[in-house]
């Protein structure tokens, strides 16, 4: 019998699944939640302790040292679609890693890029979905790791890992276009399938504070917009026949009456433990958010290759080595010949090896010298860097309360960038009703200090309801937590 355990977590909660699997039986021993806290480290600077939350909550259950799977979300990872020219899957790996590093900043010698295709005809164009995980993202994730005293066997990416959990273990016969619905939280994953396979990712992050209606409206908003960008690309024109909530008995009663009634679609609520044939296991209290793990469990239990794996990226196959049987004859005549001047080579061997140790220990030294010196400028580098940087967690938030309703506009990108020297710079484009909207955006942009606001191209477009397209580029000035907290309350009373 195996134990396996699946991690993940946003920025309130993490979730633990602990199961056990043996030939084809697979049961859950333990399915649990711990909210996130908030220690201050020796600067006094708070921060949120995901490592320690979920050692705590691993103890509790005696969970040490084993086979540990973690989901991490959408925002951890740069997103790519690509449509490659007509290839065999072993020649997909090079020509996304060669894509993806033009096109993505994250992609370097230490990021990690795996990719799952979206179409199989090796004589058609194949379009595949890459994501990248870049070296500080592993980095932190692994530290986590380390602080829950767990090592992670994979690292997944967590929409992918709950499609799998319908695809493959709910609903393995259905074909239909679909939305798959991950309320987390305060997040939730949408995922367009068409095929059963994933097309188009998303993820919403929730205002914190909002009540159940005001959730259920805020998603219902985003689903409808995840509809209309699918319609455009990866869905080709076609809409969705159904939409996919995740979720036990009385998880969310509002939420999908309120899907149903606005997005006229059939609805199915699933709940991934009574579905997937766990209806014996042990349960939480809101099994809907534990889709991507019980996926991702049952795919490791039953030897099924995950989407996206950051710790086993796909490679191309390694070409046959002809050499081996040179290199083999060669290495026996190399034996024999020392076998012969062996007694010769002792008295140098001793020499040499006290003349390696030597040079270990100056290399050792030089090594600290050297490592000590780039902590010295990367100290002084972080802390200029700190004195001028944005918190950009308060500045989207601000960002979305001052923006007009959706029906009045609707985002199709938007880019926060660092600046060099402090602060940054803001850049949104979309689709506006009325030119007017857009000059509202700029005037609340100036009213959260924002310099150099400006629209570089309103173009008009066909079509019924946005008239416009638009682009609005401004300079970020940095706050601290006490104006932004300001700023909420006056943007509240308003």
């Amino acid at each position: 019998m195996t134990r396996l355990l699946a991690i993940d977590w946003d920025r309130r909660e993490a979730r633990c699944l602990l199961a056990s699997t043996s030939g084809r039986k697979f049961q859950v021993l333990w399915a649990g939640a711990a909210p996130l806290v908030d220690v201050a480290d020796a600067g006094g600077d708070s921060y949120t302790d995901i490592g320690g939350s979920l050692r705590a909550a691993l103890d509790e259950q005696a969970v040490r040292g084993m086979r540990t799977l973690v989901a991490i979300d959408r925002a951890s990872v740069d997103l790519m679609t690509f449509t490659l020219p007509p290839a065999k899957d072993a020649e997909l790996p090079e020509l996304v890693a060669h894509q993806a590093m033009r096109e993505s900043p994250l992609a370097g010698e230490d990021a990690a890029i795996d990719f799952t295709p979206v179409t199989e005809d090796p004589t058609e164009p194949r379009q595949v979905i890459a994501a990248v995980l870049g070296p500080q993202q592993f980095r932190r994730i692994q530290q986590i790791c380390t602080a829950a005293g767990v090592r992670p066997r994979r690292i997944v990416l967590r929409a992918l890992a709950a499609a799998s959990c319908y695809t493959n273990y709910l609903q393995p016969e259905a074909e239909e276009a679909l939305i798959l619905v991950n309320v987390l939280a305060d997040e939730a994953d949408l995922t367009v399938l068409a095929g059963r396979r994933p097309v188009f990712l998303r993820t919403v992050r929730l205002p914190a504070g909002l009540d159940e209606e005001g959730t259920a409206a805020r998603l219902a908003g985003e689903i409808h917009r995840t509809l209309l960008v699918a319609q455009q690309g990866p869905l080709a024109g076609r809409g969705a026949d159904r939409l996919v909530l995740f979720g036990g008995r009385d998880e969310h009663p509002l939420l999908a009456a309120r899907l149903e009634e606005e997005l006229s679609l059939p609805l199915t609520v699933v709940d991934p433990f009574k579905a997937a044939g766990l209806a014996g296991s042990v349960a939480p209290e809101q099994p809907g958010r534990f889709a991507a793990l019980v996926g991702m469990l049952r795919d490791e239990a039953a030897g099924r290759p995950h989407a996206i794996d950051f710790l086993h990226p796909k490679q191309p196959p390694k070409p046959i080595d002809r050499r081996r049987p040179i290199l083999a004859a060669a290495a026996l005549v190399l034996v024999v010949l020392c076998g012969i001047g062996y007694h010769t080579y002792t008295q140098i061997a001793d020499l040499d090896e006290t003349n390696q140790e030597l040079a270990a220990q100056l290399d050792e030294l030089n090594a600290l010298l050297k490592k000590a010196s780039a902590q010295r400028q990367l100290i002084e580098a972080v802390r200029l860097w700190k004195a001028g940087e944005v918190n950009w967690l308060d500045e989207l938030r601000d960002l979305s309360l001052r923006l007009p309703p959706s029906r009045d506009v609707i985002l199709s990108r938007l880019s926060m960038t660092p600046g060099r020297a402090g602060g940054g710079q803001l850049h949104l484009s979309g689709l506006v009703r009325d030119p007017l909207v857009v000059t509202e955006i700029e005037r609340r942009l100036r009213e959260a200090q924002h310099r150099d606001v400006r629209s570089q191209r309103i173009t008009p477009r066909e079509g019924e309801g946005y008239t416009r397209t638009f682009e609005i580029s401004a300079t970020v000035v940095p706050r601290t937590k006490d104006q932004y907290a300001a700023a909420l309350q006056a943007l509240a009373g308003r």
